[in-house]
């Protein structure tokens, strides 16, 4: 197959992607929906069996964290629709890396691709817990305020669900739906810090749990985390506000060199594909590319700003 028509393939493939996971994400939406609707008539569907393969796989060590992640990054798609999407993108990796590069250099970019989901899964997950964090100091408000009245905190959680927006709502709401359901206040606040996981969560769940095994004054404790939290909210927006130009020159590291290599298959058609093959071409591109990744690498993790 000529390499123009393998590129266009793995860039129609890749649309295609996008496109199944607009459609996983509808689907999601109404599945409940369509369940409750559609009366038992003692057949097995496909959905069925793809809900029971789903349930066997949570079971597992693996499928259990990688719900948990797909929870925490507010993303309603199946544990094995996620897998379904990371092995896509790997095939179309692969498709689009054949056209360019030598077959094993594009196995190993096929491989390599499949990280790009797990790296859109952690960016979400950590765009909602930012987002999270940042109204913690308005949640702690509410819960101090109706602690305050001589509600209950199953009360004031429940209260916090109807007074404040996504994603701190739809967690609250997560957590007051586990509590209406039987389970311990310690469970769902533990299960609601593995969905999103930071110090100023830990320290919250901790001044409930153990206000509810104590009891002390949880109205001081919740106005006084409230204040700390917002001068901790102001002080990581102006740190992140002057790392901005830092986090950007991570990126473009990343960019130049996919942008170089691009630009000498255009300049000079089927050099790439000589240089990734054994011999010095292939020593150089390593290094190079060892050299980009590093620089990119120790980039982020001086930029990153901890939460």
């Amino acid at each position: 197959m000529p390499s123009g028509a393998l590129a266009l393939l793995g860039l129609s493939l890749s649309l295609a992607l996008l496109g199944m996971l607009q459609l996983v994400r509808h689907r999601a939406a109404v599945a409940a929906l369509v369940d409750r609707s559609v009366p038992d008539e003692g057949t097995v569907s496909t959905d069925d069996l793809l809900a029971r393969l789903e349930a066997r796989l949570r079971r597992t060590a693996y499928g259990r964290n990688l719900a948990i992640r797909l929870a925490g990054s507010g993303e309603r798609i199946r544990v094995l629709t996620y897998l379904g999407l990371t092995a896509g993108l790997g095939l179309a990796g692969f498709l689009l890396a054949q056209s360019i590069l030598a077959t094993w250099v594009a196995v190993a970019v096929g491989l390599a691709s499949t990280r790009v989901a797990s790296a859109w899964l952690e960016r979400k997950r950590e765009q909602r817990r930012v987002a999270f964090v940042a109204q913690l100091p308005e949640l702690a408000h509410i819960l101090s305020n109706a602690a305050s009245a001589g509600l209950s905190l199953r009360t004031g959680v429940e209260l916090a669900a109807n007074e404040l927006e996504d994603p701190a709502g739809e967690e609250m709401r997560v957590v007051a739906e586990r509590l209406r359901l039987g389970q311990s206040i310690e469970g769902a606040l533990a299960d609601l810090e593995r969905r999103m996981p930071s110090r100023e969560v830990g320290v919250l769940v901790t001044t409930l749990v153990i206000q509810q095994r104590a009891g002390g004054d949880i109205v001081r404790a919740l106005q006084d985390m409230a204040t700390t939290l917002e001068s901790r909210r102001d002080l990581i927006r102006e740190v992140r506000t002057m790392m901005t130009g830092s986090v950007f020159a991570g990126y473009v590291v990343a960019v130049l060199g996919l942008v170089f290599v691009a630009g000498l298959n255009v300049f000079s058609p089927g050099v790439t594909e000589e240089i990734t093959r054994p011999g010095p071409g292939l020593v150089a591109v390593a290094i190079a590319a060892g050299l980009y990744a590093a620089g990119f690498v120790l980039i982020r993790r001086i930029t990153k700003v901890e939460i």
